[in-house]
C-alpha cells in the first residue's frame, strides 16, 4: 500500500472502492454502513468498510443484520479509541455458529415402484407382495450380489 493510498488519495487501489465488492460483500458494506451511521462512536469511512466488509459476509449468512447490530454496538464503552479495530476484533470473535441445515426427509421421494416405505399409509405407494424390496425406496435392504 502506498503512502497516497493511506491517505486516502484519489488513486486509491480499485479493490478499496465499494463498487469493486462482490454482491454479498456490498450487501455487508450496506449493513455496516447503516449500523455505523446509527452509533456515533462507530464513525467508519468508506476505505474501512470495504475492508470490514468480507469479514460481516459471515454474519449475513449465519444471522441477521439486527444481530450483527447487537453484537457490534452492545456494551460499547464511552469513548472508542479505534472503531475499525472495534468492529474488526467483534466481528471474528462474536461470529455466531453456522445455521442448522434443514434435516431431509426420512422417507426417500417415491420413485413410482410401489414399494415407499410409506406404502402402509398410502395403498396407491403399495407394491406386489411377488418383488424383493426396491433398491432407490430401501437402499439400505438391497444388498449388492457379488
Amino acid at each position: 500500500m502506498t503512502a497516497e493510498d493511506r491517505a486516502g488519495g484519489e488513486d486509491a487501489a480499485p479493490q478499496q472502492q465499494p463498487d469493486a465488492l462482490s454482491g454479498e460483500e456490498r450487501a455487508a458494506y450496506d449493513a455496516l454502513s447503516r449500523i455505523a451511521a446509527a452509533e456515533p462512536r462507530l464513525q467508519l469511512g468508506v476505505r474501512e468498510l470495504v475492508r470490514l466488509a468480507p469479514l460481516a459476509v459471515p454474519w449475513l449468512v449465519r444471522g441477521t443484520e439486527a444481530q450483527l447490530r447487537q453484537a457490534l454496538t452492545a456494551g460499547l464503552p464511552a469513548e472508542v479509541g479505534s472503531p475499525v479495530g472495534l468492529v474488526r476484533r467483534r466481528l471474528l470473535d462474536k461470529l455466531p455458529p453456522q445455521r442448522a441445515v434443514a434435516a431431509r426427509s426420512a422417507l426417500p421421494e417415491w420413485c413410482g415402484c410401489g414399494d415407499h416405505p410409506a406404502a402402509r399409509y398410502n395403498p396407491r405407494w403399495r407394491r406386489g407382495a411377488d418383488g424383493g424390496p426396491c433398491a432407490t425406496c430401501h437402499p439400505d435392504a438391497v444388498r449388492v450380489r457379488v
